[in-house]
C-alpha cells in the first residue's frame, strides 16, 4: 500500500515522525480517514483517537483537540493532548 510522510505534534514535542499508510482522525464532522495521495486539507480535530496504521504497526494517540493539514508534502497532526 503506498505510504506518506505523517508527524503528530504537541506544542511541547514531536509525538510520531514517520511513513504511514493510512490516520483515522476525529473531526468536526466525525472520524476521517486519510490514505496516499488524498486532496489538501485543512480542519479542525475534536476530542478521540488518531490511529496509524504503517507496513507493521498500529499506534494510538488520545487527543483533546488540535488540526490536520493535508498537503503534497504529507500529513501534519498538530494536537491538545
Amino acid at each position: 500500500m503506498p505510504e506518506f510522510d505523517l508527524t503528530i505534534a504537541t506544542p511541547q514535542k514531536q509525538l510520531f515522525k514517520d511513513k504511514a499508510e493510512s490516520v483515522n482522525a476525529p473531526s468536526e464532522e466525525g472520524y476521517m480517514t486519510i490514505l496516499a495521495g488524498h486532496a489538501p486539507l485543512l480542519a479542525n480535530l475534536t476530542k478521540g483517537k488518531v490511529t496509524i496504521k504503517a507496513a507493521t504497526d498500529t499506534k494510538e494517540f488520545d487527543i483533546t483537540g488540535g488540526f490536520i493539514e493535508v498537503n503534497e508534502k504529507g500529513v501534519i497532526i498538530l494536537v491538545k493532548q
